[in-house]
């Protein structure tokens, strides 16, 4: 067996910013792309990849083991959702095993009150162009973010997919319990994690 998947995009959905996170996949997916001589790249992302109906449970599961990387998209809420934060936390265990960098984050927030362990990580600043406006993707400012931040970030996220780790079926899987406070989820100890061998248990 082997990967599926080059990317998984970790956002917190909303109505308002899914339209926003969509276009930043699908850009985010040309220029990784274009950095990797034009060969397809492949991301699980949950509004397309998770129909209704289907065991979404497994679905992020086998999302979260057959993906090379972790695109995440932080903001405060993100870091208020347990599904996110386990996201987060499963490839970061990963990159500690493995003693690669699996991780590229990315924030629309100026993420003064993330959790320490999310601010000692290199960030992309992506909030001035976090924007909910209708059919930004079509705008000269979505041009301009595209040119000044996308492309760079691309280029970091080919890295992380080239030295990807051997895929192995029992990477662990971070299994978060029970709704946490919000004020545990910012503070320096986020939480504590069970964790779950390879696809077997999910609990969201």
């Amino acid at each position: 067996m082997d990967y599926e998947f080059d990317i998984f995009f970790s956002y917190k959905r909303n109505e308002t910013s899914n339209p926003w996170h969509t276009g930043l996949k699908d850009s985010l997916a040309h220029w990784v792309s274009e950095e990797l001589d034009g060969k397809h790249v492949s991301i699980f992302f949950d509004l397309e990849d998770i129909s209704v109906g289907s065991r979404w449970k497994a679905k992020i599961i086998n999302g979260l083991c057959c993906s090379k990387c972790l695109v995440a998209v932080w903001s405060p809420d993100y870091f208020r959702s347990r599904y996110c934060v386990a996201e987060w936390l499963t490839f970061d265990m990963r990159s500690k095993i493995t003693q690669r960098d699996l991780i590229a984050p990315a924030s629309r927030h100026d993420g003064q009150n993330f959790p320490i362990d999310a601010r000692a990580l290199q960030i992309a600043k992506f909030n001035e162009y976090a924007l909910v406006t209708p059919k930004f993707w079509e705008t000269g400012y979505a041009a301009d973010f595209e040119m000044r931040l996308v492309k760079p970030f691309a280029r970091d996220v080919a890295k992380l997919i080239q030295q990807a780790p051997d895929f192995v079926d029992s990477f662990p899987v971070v299994d978060i319990e029970g709704d946490l406070p919000e004020t545990a989820m910012l503070k320096e100890k986020i939480l504590i994690p069970r964790i779950a061998s390879g696809r077997k248990s999910f609990d969201r």
